[in-house]
């Protein structure tokens, strides 16, 4: 059978494009969704941070349009920014008439001075940058990259952009040309520069609503945790003590446990799991009555004296997330093994309570009458950190997993899968599927387009 690990996106996008045929999914918790299920309480409904479909895949349009029987907002996407008590229209380096003085004129004269410099550079073959930090500067000058994307690659990636490498990228910061400086300067302008415009979110039962029903009709075991992997025997054994085979397995667990629960590990498989970085994920889930009126969508944090990194406030991706006057603005807060939290969650939430007063979100009267409550919620896993062992430290894994069935593919040393590219397919007994199996920069429509890629292989080598 085709033994599913994981009852998140991937997976249950794997089962439900495989037509649940001969499919196990096995999950540890008790609830399906993973880390874009949605969850209902007292009448609030709360995802896990801001979920959006900005696909510009019309087949994952389509497929989440019909899941919600075309029942869902479609939105244009406005962000801003918070740095140093200033609001800044996102992205930043095109709203520079924002940022408060000097910075903004020394923003300005080094993102010329860049921009410039990249004409020039045109007429030869420039040398790849070395690291983020070196990309962030060639692009931006080095007073913006300093002050505003290198700290904030602090907060959200929890390493220095020196540490991390640039294949990750793809279209998510524009780079400015002398006119967008020129006009980023301009008072009351607003422009253009955001890889997103418009997003959809479902107009009742939060994120998880768009892939729901990918369950109906599946085999899914909730509550069955595994506990060890034995790639020779192809078998996979629950902590009840089941033991289950399979003719497949498509694992979305995270790469690391998924490596350490298979017996037999050889020593330099499991140094290059060590070598895999990734952040764990704080969200604090801050309910209080209506205070903050905008149309941001979400915001960036950028000081680095604040634990606040990214903040939304659910009612304004749905009215129906949040009762009739009430507001719940959900907080992330990252932290990893290179820069740990360094206190209890309870003590950062109430940082956070304060911040979310101090930035305009709740008002003080109401903390102070105890009409606010907070609570928090943990993710182990929660971005990749794209630090430069990780392709040499992935294809020592998969190196090792193809010995025991996996097909290696052309791109899966790659941050990101170019599915218009039409990449070759899985054909091996082993699979790995999603954001953590694969480990790359996956948003949601990935994870549906994998297992749709999953299936067609399936049926075409059957």
């Amino acid at each position: 059978m085709n033994l599913i690990l994981g009852a998140g996106l991937a997976g249950l996008s794997a089962s439900w494009h495989l037509h649940h045929h001969d499919c196990v999914i096995l999950e540890k918790s008790d609830v399906i969704g993973g880390h874009a299920r949605s969850i209902i309480a007292d009448g609030f409904t709360l995802d896990h941070g801001p979920h959006i479909s900005f696909t510009r895949h019309d087949y994952v349009r389509d497929l989440f349009a019909r899941n919600v029987d075309d029942a869902f907002h479609e939105m244009p996407i406005s962000v801003a920014n918070f740095y140093r008590g200033s609001v800044v229209e996102h992205p930043a380096q095109v709203h520079l008439w924002q940022l408060p003085q000097p910075l903004r004129a020394a923003c300005a004269d080094d993102m010329k001075a860049a921009a410039a410099a990249r004409l020039e550079s045109d007429l030869c073959t420039p040398r790849p940058p070395d690291n983020y930090l070196e990309w962030l500067r060639r692009s931006f000058g080095r007073a913006f990259a300093d002050a505003l994307p290198a700290a904030y690659t602090r907060k959200y990636w929890t390493v220095g952009p020196e540490e991390m490498s640039v294949d990750w990228l793809g279209p998510r910061m524009h780079t400015p040309s002398l006119a967008e400086v020129e006009a980023s300067l301009v008072p009351g302008s607003r422009n253009k520069g955001y890889y997103i415009t418009t997003g959809r979110y479902p107009q009742t039962g939060g994120f998880q609503h768009f892939f729901e029903r990918f369950a109906d009709g599946a085999h899914i075991r909730l509550n069955s945790a595994v506990a060890q992997i034995d790639l020779a025997k192809k078998t996979a054994t629950i902590v009840t003590g089941e033991t289950l085979p399979f003719r497949r397995l498509i694992s979305t667990l995270p790469l690391p446990d998924f490596v350490r629960l298979c017996s037999d590990v050889p020593t330099d498989v499991s140094a290059a799991v060590e070598q895999l970085d990734c952040t764990q994920l704080l969200l604090i889930d801050v309910f209080a009555p209506r205070f903050s009126h905008h149309d941001y969508r979400w915001f960036y944090v950028y000081d680095e004296d604040k634990a606040s990194t990214r903040i939304h406030c659910v009612e304004n991706m749905a009215p129906a997330n949040a009762p009739a006057g009430m507001s719940c603005v959900q907080v992330e807060v990252y932290s990893s093994r290179h820069r740990p939290l360094g206190e209890p969650p309870e003590s950062t939430a109430v940082r956070v309570a304060n911040e979310l007063v101090e930035l305009g979100f709740i008002s003080a009267a109401d903390l102070e009458k105890g009409l606010v409550r907070i609570a928090t919620r943990s993710c182990p896993f929660a971005n990749i950190v794209f630090t430069k062992p990780r392709r040499s430290a992935l294809d020592t894994i998969f190196r090792w997993l193809e010995d025991h069935g996996l097909s290696r593919e052309p791109d899966d040393l790659d941050a990101t899968t170019d599915w218009g590219a039409d990449p070759a397919s899985p054909v091996g007994s082993i699979v790995m599927a999603g954001r953590f199996a694969q480990w790359k920069y996956f948003w949601t429509d990935d994870c549906v387009l994998r297992g749709r890629q999953i299936a067609t292989t399936s049926a075409g080598r059957n």
